[in-house]
């Protein structure tokens, strides 16, 4: 056409506008979702890698998966390529174990479909997040910066510790709970399928909700800080103690530090924020509050440092 009106003239067309009004395709929601995923893992230092939607059986093993619950590919391209994933860690783990040869430290993420058959009906496709943070050597932290990740996709996202299964650390597993409902787990994977520690978050994106960010308008009276510290056993959890330091005043309570005092028990340190909305506390309501709390420890059987 660009050749035809070359030679005749584009002058010689009359303009004509289309036969068919032009309308924005709809928003794919979904894809929307994944690509804001995207976004947060990458910002917080993760790269993204692809993985093969197959595995063989011997992959499949390692993660308590027997072949007889995939999907079994008819005509594999290749020998190792003969059944649909039904779990994005075999892939991780793949990446993990070759990365380690030559990188120290490193974190990555992959989302991407779980594929579990469904006997009379096409197989469920499910989507999954995996990340993973790896270290050579000290991997102390590597659990806690998943977590951190966690906080970015929902401040609401919680851990509590469950029964490791084969393929993760006996000490070092946990649920990822929105509200009363598990959407993931968190752990280290078993000290036999990597040399060093690598921590793996693996979420249901079909459960997970990203944070609606909602506006507060900025406090008109002052607030007021203090800081607690008790001391807990080794298996009391950092956020079992942060559930009893809330009430009527209480704005925030952050998480500070944990220090051992090596006798086995740990001292957990925190900095609560109290607050009003309507004016400005005084010296009785803050003491009141603080004493509050304190006895609330004290009824739990914790020790105040």
């Amino acid at each position: 056409m660009e050749e035809i009106g070359r030679m005749i003239g584009y002058d010689n067309f009359t303009p004509v506008a289309p036969l068919v009004a032009a309308a924005p395709p709809p928003g794919n929601a979904s894809r929307a979702f994944q690509h804001t995923l995207r976004t947060v893992c990458s910002q917080q230092g993760y790269t993204e890698v692809y993985n093969y939607s197959f595995v063989n059986a011997e992959q499949a093993a390692k993660f308590g998966l027997s072949p007889e619950s995939h999907v079994r590919v008819l005509n594999p391209i290749a020998s190792d390529q003969g059944l649909l994933r039904r779990s994005l860690l075999p892939g991780i783990h793949r990446n993990i174990v070759e990365n380690a040869k030559h990188t120290a430290a490193f974190r990555l993420f992959e989302i991407g479909y779980e594929i579990h058959p469904v006997k009379g009906h096409a197989p469920l496709e499910i989507p999954q997040l995996v990340a993973a943070v790896y270290s050579k050597s000290d991997g102390e932290g590597n659990l806690q910066e998943l977590k951190r990740l966690l906080a970015c996709l929902n401040s609401a996202l919680t851990v509590r510790p469950t029964t490791a299964l084969p393929y993760e650390h006996p000490g070092r597993a946990a649920e990822v709970m929105l509200g009363e409902t598990s959407v993931g787990r968190l752990f280290e994977l078993h000290p036999s399928l990597v040399k060093g520690r690598a921590a793996i978050a693996d979420l249901n994106l079909d459960l997970l909700k990203l944070e609606q960010k909602q506006y507060r308008p900025v406090r008109k009276y002052p607030s007021s800080d203090f800081d607690l510290s008790v001391v807990a056993g080794p298996r009391v959890l950092v956020a079992s103690v942060a559930a009893l330091l809330t009430g009527p005043l209480v704005e925030r309570t952050e998480f500070l530090m944990l220090h051992p005092l090596g006798d086995g028990r740990n001292s957990l340190s925190y900095r609560i924020t109290l607050a009003a909305p309507d004016r400005t506390l005084s010296t009785g309501e803050i003491a009141e509050a603080r004493e509050g709390l304190i006895a609330r420890l004290r009824e739990a059987g914790l020790e105040l440092r």
